[in-house]
């Protein structure tokens, strides 16, 4: 059964803080001349006018879609037709795509229910076959792109959404190639006496989709469902190493910050007030001020979403506008 199968992702991911193993290349993927007789994933693939790290995440968007339906021709025609007129992502871009997906596929990963639709879904034993084999085409084509990428942040970031989508075609392999090569960045980040933003920002992040996955509340808007001492401690441990990172980087930071806030409104949700405490002094040591109203923003122009607000104050929803 699947479920009996399925990767024990707590093992797996504790390799991640491990390894001793620094400075080793990318586990080698097949490139895009690799046997395919799919033509989506090799126009994907092939369209050269795009990033690598465009192409990646189109080719695993391609892959999520083989493995959560079964109609092929489908997902083939829409994202053939993507690859064709889509544009470059920024910085912005990235995040804004990579972060909650990279963060829902973690905690999908936690949930048995949610794993066994990899069955529910495939009508036939064929159709499954042929998914999962489509899939993982489009996973290793995917992560091909990204052996010279330089763009830090994407690349971990679909690195982990490739572990996560390996796990769910049960692709052992894959999925272990991922694990070792995201254990080499992490490990490589926290051995450096000096780190840039771009390298620091990819750690945390995906240290930050670990923890997710083990505990899926953000703030105040989440509550503390799914709660388990076990799963808090699991996911503290994640968050405090992403924030550990973050701390490499300079006192006025942004991201530096942000994570900051982001912890003590993690902790104040769970009721760890002490811990809460404890962090809402180190933010404000890098703020410069103390005023609990840094860490509950005003809501923001018409609209713009804003999740953070003090219990009990208002929530922003948008207007419509568009």
């Amino acid at each position: 059964m699947i479920r009996e199968i399925l990767i024990n992702r707590k093992a797996l991911l504790a390799i991640a803080f491990t390894s001793s193993v620094l400075n080793s290349p990318l586990p080698a993927f097949p490139r895009h001349e690799s046997k395919t007789d799919n033509s989506a994933i090799e126009t994907i693939a092939n369209n050269s006018r795009e990033t690598a790290e465009v192409r990646a995440y189109t080719l695993l968007k391609l892959a999520q879609e083989y493995i959560d339906f079964l109609d092929r021709d489908a997902a083939d025609a829409r994202y053939k037709s993507a690859s064709e007129r889509i544009e470059s992502f920024n910085r912005a871009d990235f995040e804004r795509l990579l972060m909650p997906w990279a963060k829902d596929l973690a905690s999908e990963q936690r949930n048995a229910s949610n794993v066994g639709y990899l069955v529910t879904n495939f009508h036939t034993e064929l159709g499954k076959e042929k998914n999962s084999q489509l899939a993982k085409e489009a996973i290793n084509l995917s992560l091909a792109q990204l052996q010279d990428s330089r763009n830090d942040f994407a690349k971990w970031n679909l690195y982990f959404i490739a572990f996560c989508l390996f796990q769910q075609i049960n692709d052992l392999d894959g999925a272990n190639k991922c694990n070792d090569a995201i254990d080499v960045m992490l490990k490589s980040c926290e051995s450096k006496s000096s780190i840039d933003e771009d390298s620091a920002r990819a750690a945390s992040s995906v240290l930050d989709a670990m923890a997710y996955g083990w505990l899926p509340i953000e703030n105040f808007a989440f509550g503390k469902r799914g709660y388990t001492e076990e799963k808090f401690k699991e996911s503290e441990k994640l968050r405090l190493q992403a924030v550990a990172i973050l701390d490499q980087l300079g006192k006025s930071n942004h991201y530096r910050i942000e994570a900051h806030k982001d912890i003590v409104l993690w902790y104040v949700t769970l009721g760890k007030t002490e811990a809460a405490e404890t962090q809402k002094q180190i933010f404000f040591e890098l703020v410069g001020r103390k005023d609990d109203n840094l860490l509950y923003p005003m809501i923001q122009a018409c609209g713009h979403l804003q999740y953070r607000w003090h219990p009990g104050g208002p929530i922003a929803i948008g207007c419509g506008m568009g």
